[in-house]
């Protein structure tokens, strides 16, 4: 759905937004969650 608003509708930052939401998308879930991981860990 995201993608029909990209490509007809255009509007003030929808390059901004898309950018946002492809990186978003290419960005691993892991290896934002490591941080937080490696902290609570450390926690014991």
């Amino acid at each position: 759905m995201a993608a029909f608003v990209f490509a007809h509708i255009h509007f003030l930052g929808s390059k901004f937004l898309f950018n946002y939401l492809l990186l978003g998308l290419l960005f691993p879930f892991a290896t934002a969650i490591l941080p937080l991981f490696l902290r609570v860990r450390d926690l014991e």
